[in-house]
């Protein structure tokens, strides 16, 4: 991919996906870095650019670190600053504004056309670091290292919360036939003449529905 991206892209847009394959940081950390970032070896990362296109702190004291990079690299950004003249607080991606490339613009008019230069099923940024992990991994690198290279916070089982008082003490519920609307009801329901008997057509009178073949119960 990285081929296809110096193929089809300009020299700044393909810079774009050598920090990402080298960092694997994410896309909003790349946007925001500037050329005094970089020092010898090591890039900072103390900023992203969000997508609501403004510079915004990290989110954690994890997120900022400063990571080893590939010479390679580090040249490239340096042939950047240098045939562009900027200045060392000046953005590497930037959109000739003075401001850096916006997130979705990356996502959908640049990858995608890497993705087909280079003939590679789709991907998305966020699977570059993926993989930069996974080379990570394969080359015995601890993986306290990765995390802390990747910024990805540590993950721990939740222990179930401890009862530190005991449960207060509820009157238990009477019984349904006891509470003043059933009893109200059960009384108006077996009083002598508050039921009307329903004529079949036989003549017969027959007993109600809910009381056919029950015992009627003592008055409460």
């Amino acid at each position: 991919m990285l081929e296809a991206a110096h193929a089809e892209l300009k020299p700044t847009q393909a810079l774009v996906f050598e920090v990402l394959a080298a960092t694997g940081c994410r896309i909003s950390e790349a946007l925001g870095l500037q050329f005094r970032d970089l020092r010898g070896d090591r890039l900072t990362f103390s900023r992203t650019w969000s997508k609501a296109r403004q510079v915004e702190p990290m989110k954690s004291a994890t997120s900022r670190r400063t990571l080893a990079v590939p010479a390679k690299l580090g040249k490239l950004i340096n042939a950047e600053r240098e045939r562009r003249g900027a200045q060392s607080d000046g953005f590497i991606f930037d959109a000739r504004n003075g401001a850096p490339y916006d997130q979705n613009n990356v996502r959908k008019r640049l990858l995608p056309t890497v993705i087909l230069a280079a003939g590679v099923p789709s991907r998305t940024l966020h699977e570059i670091r993926h993989s930069h992990a996974v080379l990570l991994l394969e080359a015995d690198t601890p993986i306290k290292v990765v995390q802390l290279r990747l910024a990805t916070p540590t993950r721990r089982p939740r222990s179930p919360p401890m009862r530190t008082s005991p449960r207060p003490w509820k009157a238990p519920r009477s019984p349904p036939w006891t509470r003043p609307s059933r009893k109200r009801a059960a009384d108006q329901l077996w009083r002598p003449g508050s039921v009307k008997p329903r004529v079949q057509g036989g003549g017969m009178p027959s007993a109600p529905s809910s009381c056919a073949g029950a015992h009627a119960p003592p008055l409460l």
